[in-house]
């Protein structure tokens, strides 16, 4: 069977794990991928090192094997989800308002 397109690893310093999220459904669509087992295999193939390790990491027992494809991209959305600034903001506001950050 042929193989359409491909996916280049996922790299957090120039990808967004979303769009990389959505291209792979895109991946999976032109290849008649329906197979969650599949699925997390390819994920788990076509993702790099990093990110395998990553994911392992992540998981109980660091084993990947039975991981769901949507566990795993669940996974990842919430270890790359990012920290906006009103979280920070916030956060800082009330450190200093309980008095936990002193000057030094």
């Amino acid at each position: 069977m042929a193989t359409y397109g491909s996916v280049k690893a996922f790299n957090p310093a120039v990808d967004d794990w979303p769009t990389y999220a959505e291209r792979l459904q895109h991946y999976f669509v032109a290849n008649g991928v329906t197979d969650d087992g599949k699925k997390a295999s390819i994920l788990l193939t076509l993702c790099g090192t990093p990110t395998f390790k990553l994911l392992r990491s992540l998981v109980p027992d660091n084993k990947l094997e039975g991981v769901t494809y949507d566990t795993l991209a669940t996974l990842l959305e919430e270890h790359y989800r990012p920290t906006t600034p009103s979280t920070i903001v916030n956060g800082t506001s009330s450190i200093l308002a309980s008095g936990s950050l002193t000057s030094q």
